[in-house]
């Protein structure tokens, strides 16, 4: 059984410091959706910037 998988690409657009509290910009490369998240690093905000894709359903569920 085949699955079709697409990459997700996230283009960081900014890193920064608010209120003592690390913030990453991400964006959906080839869309004009800008995800904002708090995280301790660049990989844990790219991971949360995915669930949040996810849940509003811009990407699907995959199994791992």
């Amino acid at each position: 059984m085949s699955q079709s998988r697409r990459a997700v690409e996230l283009e960081l657009l900014e890193e920064y410091t608010y209120a003592n509290e690390k913030r990453y910009r991400f964006k959906l490369r080839g869309t004009d959706i800008v995800i904002n998240v708090s995280a301790d690093d660049v990989d844990e905000g790219m991971e949360k910037a995915v669930e949040i894709l996810k849940k509003i359903g811009l990407l699907p569920e995959f199994p791992r």
